[in-house]
């Protein structure tokens, strides 16, 4: 027997009719704690954005204790991240925990800096556990590194770093150069 056509609407109207089912109390809990997750997200960003503008007029970041503020903050201008106290004590205390740079092969003790290992705990940084001590040469390897696998090393390929390579490859820099039409350098 062939459907007929307005049967169809018919139940489709019918189906529109008849009320939705209620939502479980599961999924009302899931959906406040999504607004509420959402509204904290907006207030950090609006005081994560204050922060920056305050930091660009200035040049000095107001201290904020909260990790998600500055989390938002390191998204919207990592120079004002960068700038506030809170970073600058923590940079110095990993500074003090681990006074040489942390590349096997190189343990120069000029120059240092903190760097993240990862920005998961962005905000919440603990010396030793978060961050790690390289000097000025050994940080610049590790972003070029860094960029070439596209993420941040880990603490053991930091360590595992050689100083003393060159920090571009030299055929990439030579097909560079084919490319774009100047001459090769010639080597000393």
């Amino acid at each position: 027997m062939a459907r007929r056509r307005d049967d169809s609407l018919q139940n489709l109207l019918r189906a529109r009719r008849e009320p939705k089912g209620l939502v479980s109390v599961e999924e009302l809990r899931r959906r406040e704690a999504e607004r509420l997750r959402e509204a904290e997200r907006d207030a950090a960003r609006a005081e994560a954005t204050r922060i920056a503008a305050a930091w660009r007029e200035e040049g000095t970041a107001p201290v904020s204790s909260e990790p998600s503020v500055l989390r938002e903050l390191f998204a919207l201008a990592p120079a004002a991240y960068f700038a506030t106290a809170r970073w600058k004590r923590v940079a110095k205390a990993q500074r003090e925990l681990e006074p040489r740079c942390g590349v096997a092969r190189c343990g120069s003790t000029s120059r240092l800096r903190a760097q993240h290992v990862t920005h998961r705990t962005l905000g919440a940084e603990q010396p030793g556990r978060d961050l790690v001590t390289l000097c000025a040469r050994c940080a610049r390897r590790a972003a070029a590194r860094g960029r070439a696998r596209g993420r941040p090393l880990t603490r053991d390929e930091l360590r595992l770093l050689d100083p003393d390579a060159p920090l571009f490859d030299r055929a990439a820099i030579a097909a560079l150069r084919e490319r774009y039409g100047r001459p090769p350098e010639p080597r000393a």
